[in-house]
């Protein structure tokens, strides 16, 4: 008996030890259940439909009654993109929805995938699609193939308006070019959801235009408008009305088309502050078809951009952007031209223009500043309406400027009365200025004021720099201590000059002491707003960005810019800039670039340091050959040659034809940009060759308008106006495509509210026995080796 005992447990033990070594699974506890709620957030889905139609907040408030039975629930918002709407325990799960923006578009497929994301592996889960089926974007075919090989059902709830009365435009068709001296014809194409009676209008130039028809349920019908002659830019708007019953959707009752000249001349925006002479010489040009704005205006309808005598603050960064991609992505051309606010005085330095100019719009010299601010006990005054000091105020200019300078510069402050005995400087004279930024935030104000002994420190500070440029910016109230004297004053402003430091001094107070006026002429600061923008032009400014020229223009090289220019006058004054590496260089003045180009991407750009201004002329406004040079350089800026191609686009509810045509010598395929606004997405569409002189091509642009170029030929930009967003391209749920959804994936179509309660079954948790194993085995162990000891055979 003893014998068989001990060779079962040992049989045993080692059964034990195999199974953990091999980590069979043993049952655990019952799977937690998971539900995943996906809303759909379009706005498509809250247009008034029937009185049985289930609205969003309808399916929010049926997902938090079902939501009591899981252990997690999730709720994802479906828009352009997946949002998490709520995540946890299902006893907190609010009863209203949360007050979320409707969305344009619909992402179904990024909705699903994130679920998929969300859904742990020892969870039981399924998800619930709450939507109108109306994906606008992504691929829900594939995203469905990841639901159901990770075995993950997909229910669908239709959600949005049932037989909703909507009458919509389709389409517009109708050329993008015309003939200056010919009619044209625009097609509106119209449907809607129940029959009846509607008024189709179209507004723009002649005035309005409006036709009565009857539809028939879901046909389309199509009204053609003629139309005369347009010699300029003309917009129009188609708009379609019910006049039998309520429209459920006005989103989708408008749409826009643009009607362009067709010309060989090359189409120029000149952006000016004031009346622009470079505008009218260009103008006089048959060449050149010729725009002038004083505001911005979209530049894509255009082969050229040129900017006269244009800050950079009147155009907003935003369309900064629009330049650049114009040029870089579109293909467009872009000149500037100088002048008192151009280039470097006009703020164009680091910004998305300077990105695409064959320039810099300064001097490519090293810049050494010094600021001496003053921190006296007058400077804690507080400024009228701006609820801060005088110190707070002149910290936070500083401290902007700094974050404007370029990378190489060296600058530092020199703080009076100094921050400790005898240490007038804030941070060391360097590019680096992470630690003068970090010292002058919590900089304050008090003590009395000293001005000979931080300038003298300032001008020992940068007598040590090797910059070629070196600047010190003066920040006081222009009070002087006792003992200060003028003749001290004036030794200080010798050392200035000797070293050749520039001095600004800026002027906070009401007037100057005598002394401190032969520091030289204050500048005073009323605008305490404005001090960043003051102090920073003041920084411009002393890069010496304008020069008065000695000598006449000089070519170098051989340019088509500069070809059948024989005499060459003397302007007034240039502005300095840089050139940049790869630019080519076709004028010079006194060693000073004037003339520069370079390829920017797609497109070309030219910089002219000439002004046609009357002080900054000279011997410009008596020169004959002005009008050719700045022809020949817009027309160099501008691409591809003239008329070899014409491009139009007809629009859908869906897509946009894109079709060109040109020689019967052209290529099999042509290559066009398009160029969307707003959001200012590029793209790129292939025409194919359809006859002996045509090509088409198909593209999905974004909601907006889209502008398309062919890409290395002129030939006239096609401007398309997609109708309305995407989401209101048809209304009410769209049964099949929710059906397509739940049976991809093992899902059901849920009919009734009680159909969401099956669930996913609850299964069990299969877990390692490893550790139970070898407790056991460890235990039968034991008692083999007590039994062996202690149960004694009998005799």
């Amino acid at each position: 008996m003893r014998t068989a005992v001990l060779v079962l447990m040992k049989l045993a033990t080692a059964g034990l030890l195999a199974a953990a070594l091999f980590d069979v699974k043993i049952p655990g506890g019952m799977r937690p259940r998971m539900r995943v709620y996906l809303m759909d957030l379009s706005a498509s889905t809250s247009v008034a439909g029937a009185p049985e139609s289930i609205t969003p907040t309808d399916a929010w408030r049926l997902a938090a009654a079902d939501a009591r039975r899981f252990d997690e629930v999730v709720v994802l918002g479906i828009g352009a993109e997946a949002r998490v709407l709520y995540s946890g325990s299902p006893d907190r799960f609010p009863v209203d929805p949360p007050d979320e923006p409707r969305a344009q578009e619909t992402d179904i497929a990024a909705a699903l995938e994130t679920a998929l994301l969300r859904i742990a592996a020892e969870r039981d889960a399924d998800i619930v699609v709450m939507s109108d089926g109306r994906s606008t974007r992504g691929d829900v075919r594939r995203a469905l193939l990841a639901c159901a090989a990770r075995g993950v059902p997909v229910h669908t709830l239709a959600i949005g308006p049932l037989r909703a009365a909507d009458a919509r435009i389709v389409r517009i068709e109708g050329p993008s070019l015309v003939d200056p001296k010919e009619p044209f014809e625009l097609s509106v194409e119209v449907e809607s959801s129940r029959d009846g009676t509607v008024e189709i209008a179209l507004e723009g130039t002649g005035g309005r235009r409006a036709v009565t028809v009857t539809l028939v349920r879901e046909v389309p019908r199509l009204v053609r408008f003629d139309l005369p002659a347009s010699g300029a830019r003309a917009d129009f708007t188609a708009m379609v009305r019910p006049l039998d019953h309520p429209d459920a959707c006005p989103a989708n009752d408008s749409a826009r088309w643009t009607v362009l000249p067709r010309s060989d001349s090359r189409k120029v925006l000149v952006l000016s502050q004031r009346p622009s002479a470079a505008a009218a010489v260009l103008r006089a040009q048959s060449s050149l078809s010729v725009t002038e704005s004083t505001s911005f205006r979209d530049p894509f309808e255009f082969d050229a951009v040129v900017l006269d005598d244009v800050a950079a603050r009147r155009i907003s960064p935003e369309d900064q952007a629009r330049l650049r991609e114009f040029v870089s992505s579109f293909g467009g051309g872009l000149v500037m031209l100088g002048g008192p606010e151009s280039f470097g005085p006009g703020g164009w330095s680091a910004t998305p223009a300077e990105e695409v100019l064959p320039v810099w719009a300064f001097p490519d010299e090293t810049l050494a500043l010094v600021f001496v601010l003053d921190r006296s006990g007058t400077m804690n005054q507080e400024l009228p309406g701006l609820k801060r000091s005088k110190i707070d105020a002149a910290r936070q200019a500083i401290l902007n400027v700094l974050d404007e300078l370029r990378p190489r510069d060296l600058a530092t402050v020199v703080a009076f009365p100094p921050v400790a005995p005898d240490v007038w400087a804030l941070a060391p004279l360097r590019a680096d200025r992470a630690p003068l930024r970090a010292a002058l935030k919590p900089l304050d104000a008090g003590g009395p004021t000293e001005l000979v002994r931080p300038l003298r420190e300032a001008v020992k500070l940068l007598s040590d720099a090797t910059a070629p440029r070196r600047h010190v910016f003066l920040v006081t109230d222009g009070v002087t201590a006792e003992g200060e004297s003028a003749a001290m004053f004036d030794s200080v402003r010798a050392e200035f000059d000797l070293r050749r430091i520039g001095l600004t001094f800026l002027l906070t107070g009401d007037r100057p002491s005598d002394a401190a006026k032969r520091l030289g002429t204050p500048v005073p600061v009323t605008q305490w707003e404005k001090l960043s923008e003051i102090l920073g032009r003041l920084v411009a400014e002393s890069l010496d960005p304008v020069v008065t020229a000695k000598g006449a223009l000089r070519p170098v090289g051989t340019h088509r810019e500069t070809e059948g220019i024989a005499s060459w006058p003397r302007p007034a004054r240039i502005n300095r800039v840089s050139t940049k590496p790869g630019a080519a260089l076709a004028l010079a003045c006194d060693d000073h670039p004037v003339l520069a180009m370079r390829a920017a991407g797609r497109g070309r750009t030219a910089a002219v340091t000439l002004s046609l201004a009357g002080e900054w002329a000279g011997e410009l406004d008596r020169w004959s050959d002005l009008s050719r040079l700045l022809t020949q350089v817009v027309l160099g800026a501008t691409p591809g040659e003239s008329g070899l191609y014409r491009l139009a686009a007809s629009a859908s509810d869906s897509d946009v034809l894109v079709s060109a045509t040109g020689p019967e010598s052209g290529p099999a395929e042509l290559l066009v940009d398009s160029q969307s606004y707003p959001g200012g997405r590029t793209g790129e569409i292939r025409l194919s060759r359809t006859s002996r002189t045509g090509w088409e091509g198909r593209a999905t642009p974004p909601p907006g308008t889209t502008y398309f170029r062919l890409r290395d030929a002129r030939g006239g930009t096609a401007i398309f106006h997609l109708p309305y967003p995407p989401e209101y391209r048809r209304l009410g749920p769209d049964a099949d495509a929710l059906a397509a959804m739940s049976g991809a994936t093992g899902g059901t179509v849920v009919r009734r509210p009680a159909d969401l309660a099956a669930g996913p079954p609850r299964g069990r948790i299969r877990r390692s026995g490893r550790a139970a194993f070898l407790a056991a085995a460890l235990v039968l162990f034991l008692l083999d080796l007590a039994i062996s000891t202690f149960w004694v055979k009998r005799k």
